[in-house]
């Protein structure tokens, strides 16, 4: 009989919650897990991610830059760039540019 090497891993009891929390959203865009205390316990883990498209005009005003002045291809790059989930629904521009210098 071949030998085997049997190999275990300690964990602080709920130390997996509390990092999937801490850092799911940075993975996310934002995203938040969600836990299911139950028979089995569940968890569901989001896989969201939303461009900042057109809001990427924000960027182009703290930056003081016009489209032409970055060039076609640079804007596209700012329009595929992730935003944070908590800001997807702010249409207001300024609003936006104001939630994105605070954090």
């Amino acid at each position: 009989m071949g030998d085997y090497v049997e190999a275990t891993w300690a964990d602080e009891i709920g130390s997996g919650v509390r990092n999937m929390n801490k850092f799911v959203g940075i993975y996310t865009g934002g995203a938040h897990p969600v836990f299911i205390e139950d028979e089995p316990f569940k968890s569901t883990v989001p896989m969201l991610l939303h461009k900042m498209g057109s809001k990427s005009e924000v960027l182009l005003g703290l930056a003081q830059l016009t489209e032409k002045q970055l060039g076609e291809d640079r804007v596209k790059i700012l329009q595929e760039l992730s935003l944070d989930l908590k800001f997807k629904s702010i249409d207001d521009l300024n609003e936006l540019a104001i939630h994105l210098v605070r954090t």
